[in-house]
Protein backbone atom coordinates (compact mmCIF):
# COMPACT_ATOMS: atom_id res chain seq x y z
CA UNK A 1 0.00 0.00 0.00
CA UNK A 2 1.65 3.30 -1.07
CA UNK A 3 2.47 5.93 1.41
CA UNK A 4 -0.04 8.51 1.96
CA UNK A 5 0.87 12.48 2.44
CA UNK A 6 -1.93 13.50 4.91
CA UNK A 7 -0.43 16.61 6.40
CA UNK A 8 -0.01 18.50 2.94
CA UNK A 9 -3.32 20.49 1.71
CA UNK A 10 -3.64 20.45 -2.35
CA UNK A 11 -2.88 23.96 -2.14
CA UNK A 12 0.56 22.99 -0.57
CA UNK A 13 1.19 20.03 -2.80
CA UNK A 14 0.44 22.35 -6.06
CA UNK A 15 2.87 24.36 -4.67
CA UNK A 16 5.43 22.23 -4.35
CA UNK A 17 4.98 20.70 -7.52
CA UNK A 18 5.00 23.95 -8.78
CA UNK A 19 8.27 24.79 -7.59
CA UNK A 20 10.07 21.59 -8.24
CA UNK A 21 8.83 21.57 -12.21
CA UNK A 22 10.01 25.43 -12.27
CA UNK A 23 13.19 24.01 -10.70
CA UNK A 24 13.49 21.82 -13.17
CA UNK A 25 12.64 23.94 -16.65
CA UNK A 26 13.88 28.04 -15.55
CA UNK A 27 17.66 27.20 -15.47
CA UNK A 28 17.57 25.66 -19.08
CA UNK A 29 15.19 28.39 -20.58
CA UNK A 30 17.90 30.74 -19.00
CA UNK A 31 20.71 28.83 -20.34
CA UNK A 32 18.85 29.18 -24.07
CA UNK A 33 17.71 32.70 -23.88
CA UNK A 34 21.38 33.88 -22.23
CA UNK A 35 23.10 31.38 -25.13
CA UNK A 36 20.54 33.23 -28.18
CA UNK A 37 20.72 36.60 -26.76
CA UNK A 38 24.74 36.98 -26.80
CA UNK A 39 26.29 38.71 -23.58
CA UNK A 40 24.43 38.37 -20.54
CA UNK A 41 22.26 40.86 -19.41
CA UNK A 42 23.92 42.73 -16.18
CA UNK A 43 20.70 42.58 -14.25
CA UNK A 44 20.31 38.34 -14.74
CA UNK A 45 20.32 37.37 -11.44
CA UNK A 46 17.18 39.38 -10.92
CA UNK A 47 15.92 38.28 -13.87
CA UNK A 48 16.20 34.41 -13.26
CA UNK A 49 14.26 35.10 -9.60
CA UNK A 50 11.46 37.48 -10.78
CA UNK A 51 10.32 35.70 -13.12
CA UNK A 52 9.17 32.27 -11.09
CA UNK A 53 8.38 34.53 -8.52
CA UNK A 54 6.14 35.86 -9.84
CA UNK A 55 4.33 33.09 -11.69
CA UNK A 56 4.03 32.13 -8.30
CA UNK A 57 2.49 34.87 -7.00
CA UNK A 58 0.02 34.97 -10.13
CA UNK A 59 -0.78 31.41 -9.79
CA UNK A 60 -2.10 31.85 -5.97
CA UNK A 61 -3.84 35.09 -7.19
CA UNK A 62 -5.60 33.57 -9.56
CA UNK A 63 -7.21 31.31 -7.78
CA UNK A 64 -5.08 27.89 -9.12
CA UNK A 65 -4.37 26.49 -5.59
CA UNK A 66 -7.38 26.39 -4.20
CA UNK A 67 -9.20 22.94 -3.31
CA UNK A 68 -11.16 22.30 -6.52
CA UNK A 69 -8.38 23.12 -8.52
CA UNK A 70 -7.15 19.55 -7.38
CA UNK A 71 -10.43 17.91 -9.07
CA UNK A 72 -10.76 20.24 -12.02
CA UNK A 73 -7.53 19.72 -13.46
CA UNK A 74 -8.58 20.76 -16.96
CA UNK A 75 -9.93 23.88 -16.07
CA UNK A 76 -6.52 24.14 -14.24
CA UNK A 77 -4.63 23.81 -17.27
CA UNK A 78 -6.85 25.89 -19.30
CA UNK A 79 -6.20 28.94 -16.95
CA UNK A 80 -2.68 28.02 -17.15
CA UNK A 81 -1.96 30.45 -20.40
CA UNK A 82 -3.35 33.42 -19.10
CA UNK A 83 -1.05 33.31 -15.51
CA UNK A 84 1.89 32.35 -16.87
CA UNK A 85 1.75 35.58 -19.36
CA UNK A 86 0.55 37.62 -16.76
CA UNK A 87 3.71 37.00 -14.98
CA UNK A 88 5.97 36.88 -17.37
CA UNK A 89 4.33 40.40 -18.90
CA UNK A 90 4.64 42.06 -15.70
CA UNK A 91 8.10 41.51 -14.73
CA UNK A 92 9.00 42.05 -18.54
CA UNK A 93 6.95 45.12 -18.45
CA UNK A 94 8.85 46.20 -15.21
CA UNK A 95 12.43 45.68 -16.27
CA UNK A 96 12.21 46.96 -19.45
CA UNK A 97 11.22 50.23 -17.39
CA UNK A 98 14.22 50.00 -15.73
CA UNK A 99 16.43 48.91 -18.61
CA UNK A 100 15.15 48.98 -22.17
CA UNK A 101 12.35 46.69 -23.86
CA UNK A 102 14.62 45.18 -26.44
CA UNK A 103 16.15 42.96 -23.73
CA UNK A 104 13.20 41.62 -22.30
CA UNK A 105 11.68 39.91 -25.29
CA UNK A 106 13.60 36.55 -25.51
CA UNK A 107 13.09 36.80 -21.05
CA UNK A 108 9.52 36.95 -21.73
CA UNK A 109 8.75 34.85 -24.13
CA UNK A 110 10.74 32.23 -22.64
CA UNK A 111 8.92 32.95 -19.07
CA UNK A 112 6.13 32.34 -21.01
CA UNK A 113 6.89 28.90 -22.25
CA UNK A 114 8.74 27.62 -19.57
CA UNK A 115 5.73 28.31 -16.88
CA UNK A 116 3.39 27.05 -19.10
CA UNK A 117 5.25 23.65 -19.40
CA UNK A 118 6.06 23.77 -15.46
CA UNK A 119 2.29 24.38 -14.43
CA UNK A 120 1.25 22.04 -17.09
CA UNK A 121 3.75 19.08 -15.74
CA UNK A 122 3.04 19.66 -12.44
CA UNK A 123 -1.12 19.75 -12.63
CA UNK A 124 -0.53 16.29 -15.05
CA UNK A 125 1.61 14.87 -11.62
CA UNK A 126 -0.82 15.44 -8.85
CA UNK A 127 -3.83 14.70 -10.85
CA UNK A 128 -1.00 11.26 -11.62
CA UNK A 129 -0.41 10.77 -7.93
CA UNK A 130 -4.17 11.88 -6.75
CA UNK A 131 -5.56 8.98 -8.78
CA UNK A 132 -2.92 6.56 -7.70
CA UNK A 133 -4.10 7.39 -4.05
CA UNK A 134 -0.84 9.24 -2.76
CA UNK A 135 -3.32 11.36 -1.31
CA UNK A 136 -5.59 10.96 1.09
CA UNK A 137 -9.09 11.90 0.63
CA UNK A 138 -11.04 13.50 3.92
CA UNK A 139 -15.30 13.61 3.70
CA UNK A 140 -16.78 16.22 7.05
CA UNK A 141 -20.12 14.68 7.42
CA UNK A 142 -22.02 17.33 8.89
CA UNK A 143 -24.82 16.24 11.36
CA UNK A 144 -25.99 13.68 14.36
CA UNK A 145 -27.51 10.90 15.11
CA UNK A 146 -28.36 7.48 13.48
CA UNK A 147 -28.01 8.34 9.87
CA UNK A 148 -25.11 10.60 9.75
CA UNK A 149 -23.26 7.53 12.27
CA UNK A 150 -24.64 5.61 9.43
CA UNK A 151 -22.89 6.76 6.76
CA UNK A 152 -19.32 7.88 8.46
CA UNK A 153 -19.36 3.31 9.71
CA UNK A 154 -19.84 2.82 6.32
CA UNK A 155 -17.12 4.62 5.12
CA UNK A 156 -15.11 3.52 7.46
CA UNK A 157 -15.57 0.14 6.31
CA UNK A 158 -15.61 0.91 2.41
CA UNK A 159 -12.86 2.84 2.79
CA UNK A 160 -10.98 4.14 -0.17
CA UNK A 161 -12.76 1.48 -2.84
CA UNK A 162 -16.72 2.71 -1.84
CA UNK A 163 -18.79 1.85 -4.58
CA UNK A 164 -19.74 4.76 -7.13
CA UNK A 165 -23.33 3.36 -7.04
CA UNK A 166 -24.03 3.50 -3.65
CA UNK A 167 -27.18 3.28 -1.88
CA UNK A 168 -29.11 6.10 -0.89
CA UNK A 169 -30.74 6.43 2.64
CA UNK A 170 -34.45 7.40 2.73
CA UNK A 171 -36.57 7.47 5.76
CA UNK A 172 -39.76 9.11 6.71
CA UNK A 173 -39.87 11.63 9.09
CA UNK A 174 -39.63 9.80 12.77
CA UNK A 175 -38.95 6.71 10.52
CA UNK A 176 -36.30 3.99 10.32
CA UNK A 177 -33.24 4.40 8.14
CA UNK A 178 -33.99 2.03 4.97
CA UNK A 179 -31.74 1.46 2.37
CA UNK A 180 -32.83 1.76 -1.15
CA UNK A 181 -31.47 2.21 -4.84
CA UNK A 182 -32.07 5.50 -6.52
CA UNK A 183 -34.08 4.65 -9.64
CA UNK A 184 -33.86 8.49 -11.38
CA UNK A 185 -31.61 11.81 -10.33
CA UNK A 186 -33.05 14.46 -8.41
CA UNK A 187 -34.11 17.00 -10.34
CA UNK A 188 -31.66 20.36 -10.09
CA UNK A 189 -33.53 23.52 -9.22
Amino acid sequence: MPHRMTTLTTGWALCLLDVAAMAVVWPGMCLLVMNSQGPPVAHAWAVALLYPTANLVFLYGLGLYRRDVGVEVRKSLARLPLVAAAGALTVGAGLAALDGLSGQLPWMVGAMIAFLLSGSIARIAFDGLRRHGLFSRTLLVVGAGRRAWDLVWMLQKEGPNYPTASPSCTAQAGGSLTPGWPTARPARS
